[in-house]
């Protein structure tokens, strides 16, 4: 039973969010541009595994749980997949690495791409043996110390050739077309019983009251600020950031895409409230969307019916709901 599906994190959703309105001209755009590439890379080979993953999906007594954030008093943790079952925990940690080989040394994987290129990144399995540790230390408190915790890391890219050099645990590095069949090594390994129903309730209720999910300040890490990005509506016919408000309905100035719903505007607001903030005033809304008059402006905003705070010019619209919603 899958009890926290897989979707984009609300990071992932700041990267998207941005990604129009980032000015290509810039030179920090090509960094931005790589590392979006990245997450997004790395969302599909998640998704991609889902598949190995239906017979647990469909199951009453196990639980799956996708990106999982846990908070720590140092940092934070995320575990890509964790199956919780009555007999024990596995954690998942997946990498879409492409290329012609991958080769697994001790603390390093060396990604070899056809061009030659050589790219070095930290060891997976260590990093899910962090997370074990992390995990481990929570279910200490939750007095499940007993459970055993398991832990793979699934390569989803199948093009590369995995190589294994003086590397110990080379057994718990599989494809993901293997991990069912790893995951029924698991259980047969594991056949003693050891959590209730209700146990299983309670680990579960925990899982998903304390997830966090990761909030980033996007703008502060390309060096950005609110006026330097594309301010506006997203015309969602040519996907460019074109479209002015024009007898009572949103018109694309470069495909003449014509709306009239508030489903365009509020999904820009959602944007404003991941890329600049949780509320937005009277005269952040006229400037950010472009609005030539303030009467427009206080129409359009009594229709969207947005919870609020203050009075007069110092009135603040609530954006969070709508980032929920958008998350959801």
């Amino acid at each position: 039973m899958i009890k926290k599906p897989r979707k984009p994190s609300l990071e992932l959703l700041t990267f998207l969010a941005l990604a129009p309105r980032f000015p290509k001209h810039l030179p920090q755009y090509n960094y931005f541009e790589r590392d979006l590439g990245k997450m997004q890379s790395g969302f599909i080979g998640e998704r991609s595994v889902d598949y190995y993953l239906q017979l647990y999906a469909r199951s009453h007594t196990n639980y799956l749980y996708h990106n999982l954030r846990f908070l720590t008093h140092e940092s934070a943790y995320q575990m890509d997949t964790l199956l919780l079952t009555p007999f024990y925990i596995l954690i998942i940690e997946i990498k879409n690495w492409g290329g012609v080989s991958l080769e697994f040394n001790q603390h390093q994987v060396k990604q070899i791409f056809q061009d030659g290129r050589i790219e070095i990144h930290d060891d997976p399995i260590i990093q899910v043996k962090r997370q074990r540790t992390n995990l481990m230390n929570l279910l200490e408190k939750l007095s499940f110390s007993h459970l055993p915790v398991e832990y793979l890391t699934v390569i989803a890219n199948r093009n590369p050739e995995l190589i294994f050099k003086d590397y110990p645990e080379s057994d718990r590095i599989i494809r993901s077309s293997y991990l069912d069949f790893s995951i029924l090594d698991f259980d047969k390994e594991h056949s003693v019983k050891i959590l209730s129903p209700n146990q299983l309730s309670k680990i579960n209720n925990t899982f998903l009251s304390t997830h966090k999910e990761k909030k980033i300040n996007i703008l502060d890490k390309y060096n950005l600020t609110a006026d330097s990005i594309t301010k506006g509506v997203l015309c969602p016919s040519c996907l460019t950031i074109s479209m002015i408000r024009q007898k009572k309905s949103w018109l694309c100035i470069k495909c003449k895409y014509r709306n009239n719903s508030k489903s365009e505007l509020l999904k820009a607001l959602a944007q404003y409230s991941m890329l600049i903030g949780p509320s937005i005033t009277h005269q952040q809304f006229k400037d950010f969307f472009q609005i030539s008059t303030a009467r427009h402006v206080s129409s359009l905003l009594g229709n969207l019916n947005l919870p609020s705070e203050g009075k007069t010019r110092g009135k603040k619209y609530r954006l969070d709901q709508l980032m929920t919603d958008m998350w959801i």
